[in-house]
């Protein structure tokens, strides 16, 4: 047990809007590392006290609204709350011009649990919110305030009454709002905030709490921009990346714990907390995709060992009892898939996992998720176009995307993702061939959404937008928020939009294509599956139950069947020729093929052996133990069969008919069986209720 410092208290504050299902990583790191050095420290989750400002009869009511607030649709009205607290006289945008645009907003639109309302009475309520947050920190000496996304205007209010009220007391910036020249241009602005700290302020935060204690100065390091007078001591750059993650603390949730179960979250929601096993992106590292704005001064990808790691989530889980934990990783590690994998099944915590992965992944890999806990994950699709991935630098395909898909749906693993547009040079056609093939994927798990992307900075638009041929300027929602110009608004803003010919063009191509994500949404059921396969002796069955199809059983006989387990991961024509005559040894799950050639291509992947062996254990247990059922009198069967011989001879004419009937997808002379096994796992339906 570490002995406390009295001399000084520290204080952290997560504001709103961050999200309400999750602790915040960064300060429960930070508490812990401050307590570490012997100084006492509490952490005020705020956003949670303007949940329940929400008005409304439930708490239930409160927080979906809340969520919705918390949104980038949204923006600049979440932070428009909180403008008069910060300007007053000086608001950018006047109560009748804000009105008017919410008006606007809200207008022929449907937007359940929010209302324009919500909204304008969290404007009245917003200085007695501040103020009620600053009476809880009178006892603090250090304040430290994390700003991310949404939360800059709340965050700076909260200061500006601070320092009005406390000259004396340290108030501090910190978070991905103040990542570079962000935090530079915040110390500049807003004087009553006395150090802004950018970058991975693990080690520094803790420093100069520790020379503060001791009457020292701020010290001189990259990734502090503090203020000496009147003059602004700039650092020279964001701070390094941290490399040894073994070293970080166990983060300290004790206080989010406490004041969610205060508040009665705890009734109706299971508890997750977030942490992480690594940090940067060991894709992004070789090529940064285009829109991606993460990782601005730490890209290079760092992880915890496997021992340290399994010990963290052991020690949160004895500690907080959670069931649900939110990896904040920008990518699983390919290490994790092994040795971490391997430990979660074996001990068998009870825990269910998310994380960020990459989407070319075999079979095996997606069943090690599933074993290990990992059942709620982002994978990163944002389309099904070859063409369109290759526009962001994914290092995917859309094929690769759609097994995935399959794969997930198999073992009961939650997919989170979008189908991202608007990518400068894209070509409508492939969007539009998007939407024509999309009704073949009405079993799997469907996109959230199809939004046009946004800018941010840190991304290689921002950094090197002639390269694409765009020009950028800071989102007029600045404008609408801060009364500085354009130069100012330039340093601050982290999304901004196009200011060139092409920033205005419509995109009535898109259209199509969100028609058919809204009816994939209307027909899917998590609950069941409309096209599955099963196996009847030597056959394979596939029952087709999916809305615009026949209704119909496919009994597949002879080579046929043996194709349809071949394209159980995405294949060239070339291959199913060289492989066919060892079919009858091969199965659905061997995991090899294009499909493993391509991840060897994009990312690393796991041994071929290993992959083997977790395969033949599935085949088991889909193969061997199934029984065949009967066919329903009421369904029309069709018998789709060919010799090894006929398919050698005309294998174009046999895909055919297989495509023809929705049952294999094509692309770029690539091929992938799309039924699932009829025995596959249940997702975690708490996933979906988490709001996280």
């Amino acid at each position: 047990m570490v002995e406390q410092k009295a001399a000084l208290k520290v204080a952290l504050v997560y504001p709103p809007y961050g999200p309400a299902g999750l602790p915040s990583l960064g300060l429960g790191l930070l508490s812990a590392g401050i307590q570490q050095r012997g100084f006492a420290c509490r952490t005020f989750h705020w956003n949670l006290d303007v949940v329940t400002a929400m008005p409304g009869e439930h708490l239930e009511e409160k927080l979906r609204a809340y969520r919705l607030l918390n949104s980038r649709p949204m923006l600049p009205f979440n932070e428009w709350v909180f403008t008069r607290v910060l300007f007053g006289e000086r608001e950018a945008m006047r109560e009748e011009e804000a009105r008017r645009l919410l008006d606007e907003h809200f207008a022929g639109r449907e937007i359940r649990y929010l209302r324009r309302e919500h909204i304008l009475h969290l404007r009245e309520r917003a200085s007695d919110l501040v103020e009620e947050m600053v009476d809880r920190l009178s006892p603090f000496d250090v304040i430290g305030i994390s700003s991310t996304f949404f939360q800059n205007v709340a965050a700076l209010a909260l200061a500006r009454r601070l320092k009005a009220r406390w000259p004396e007391k340290q108030v501090v910036l910190g978070g991905a709002n103040c990542e570079g020249e962000m935090g530079k241009a915040l110390l500049e602005q807003f004087p009553f905030v006395d150090v802004v700290f950018s970058g991975e302020s693990d080690s520094s935060f803790a420093d100069y709490v520790e020379r503060l204690s001791q009457g020292l100065s701020v010290p001189e390091h990259d990734g502090i921009y503090a203020r000496r007078g009147k003059r602004s001591l700039l650092a020279v750059q964001g701070a390094p990346p941290l490399f040894d993650l073994d070293g970080l603390p166990i983060p300290d949730f004790d206080d989010f714990v406490e004041q969610r179960g205060r508040l009665g979250i705890g009734e109706f929601e299971a508890l997750c907390l977030p942490l992480e096993s690594s940090r940067g992106c060991w894709w992004g590292a070789k090529q940064h995709c285009t829109f991606c704005g993460l990782n601005g001064g730490g890209m290079v990808y760092r992880q915890k060992s496997r021992d340290r790691f399994c010990a963290e989530i052991e020690a949160i889980v004895a500690r907080y009892g959670t069931r649900f934990l939110f990896m904040t990783d920008n990518i699983l590690s390919m290490k994790y898939y092994g040795e971490f994998a391997e430990w979660a099944k074996a001990r068998q915590l009870g825990v269910n996992f998310f994380y960020e992965i990459k989407a070319n992944v075999s079979r095996s890999q997606v069943q090690r998720l599933a074993d290990a806990g990992i059942n709620a994950v982002q994978p990163g699709i944002e389309s099904f176009n070859s063409n369109v991935l290759a526009l962001m630098s994914k290092g995917t395909t859309g094929i690769q995307n759609i097994a995935f898909l399959k794969y997930a749906r198999e073992f009961g693993v939650l997919p989170v993702y979008n189908i991202l547009a608007g990518f400068p040079g894209e070509d409508p056609a492939d969007y539009e061939r998007t939407a024509t093939e999309l009704p073949k994927l009405f079993h799997l798990k469907p996109p959230n959404s199809v939004p046009e992307i946004e800018y941010h900075r840190f991304s290689p638009y921002h950094q090197a937008p002639e390269r694409y041929g765009i020009k950028l300027r800071p989102s007029h929602k600045y404008a609408q928020l801060y009364p500085f110009p354009e130069e100012v608004l330039r340093r601050m803003a982290y999304f901004f939009d196009r200011d060139d010919e092409g920033a205005e063009v419509p995109r009535p191509y898109l259209e199509p294509l969100r028609h058919e994500v809204r009816r994939w949404h209307e027909h899917y059921r998590e609950e069941e599956c409309q096209l599955t396969w099963r196996r009847s002796g030597q056959d394979i069955v596939i029952d087709d139950r999916r809305p615009g199809f026949p209704r119909r059983l496919y009994r597949l006989k002879d080579h046929a069947a043996s194709l349809i387990e071949l394209l159980d991961a995405p294949k060239a024509l070339k291959h199913l020729l060289v492989e066919a005559p060892e079919a009858s040894k091969k199965t659905p799950l061997d995991g090899d093929g294009d499909d493993a050639s391509a991840a060897q291509e994009t990312g690393p992947s796991l041994d071929a052996e290993n992959d083997r062996d977790a395969s033949d254990a599935l085949l088991d247990l889909l193969f061997g133990l199934a029984p065949a059922l009967p066919t329903a009198p009421d369904v029309e069967e069709e018998i789709i069969a060919w010799s090894r011989a006929e398919f050698s001879s005309d294998p174009d004419g046999a895909l055919r008919q297989l495509v023809g009937r929705g049952l294999v997808y094509a692309e770029d002379g690539r091929y992938l069986s799309l039924s699932v096994a009829e025995d596959r796992r249940d997702v975690v339906a708490e996933w979906m209720r988490l709001g996280v």
